[in-house]
């Protein structure tokens, strides 16, 4: 099927929501189960209050592709254009996106929300 097509929600009054309706171009990295201790910083931390960016710095390696960012560490990433906007209720916006390209960095586990459940980081 072409194009492929992802699905993302995001929180309504978050960076990630301000810099997606400035540029519809983004990177969606694939985390594996070792990027778990980020987890609070990544979903929990508004980006408008820290430069999270630096802080990932700190014990990841920042790539950028098109100047976009993602650790070099990740398992993969897709490069996404967003084409539509979707509310849904409640505190996201689905974005519907095209696949643009994509890249497998590393075989790994991939970061699940039943890991997290399972380690008791999300509930």
């Amino acid at each position: 099927m072409q194009p492929k097509m992802m699905m993302v929600a995001v929180y309504h009054h978050t960076k990630t929501l301000e810099n997606l309706k400035r540029t519809p171009q983004a990177l969606l990295q694939l985390l594996t189960t070792d990027h778990t201790d980020i987890v609070h910083l990544l979903g929990r931390q508004s980006g408008t209050a820290i430069d999270k960016i630096s802080r990932l710095q700190k014990k990841h390696e920042i790539g950028s592709f098109h100047d976009l960012h993602y650790m070099n560490d990740c398992a993969g990433y897709m490069e996404l254009q967003i084409v539509e906007w979707r509310e849904v209720g409640g505190d996201h916006l689905l974005a519907v996106a095209e696949v643009v390209s994509s890249k497998n960095l590393h075989e790994a586990p991939i970061l699940t929300t039943d890991y997290l459940k399972e380690k008791g980081i999300i509930r």
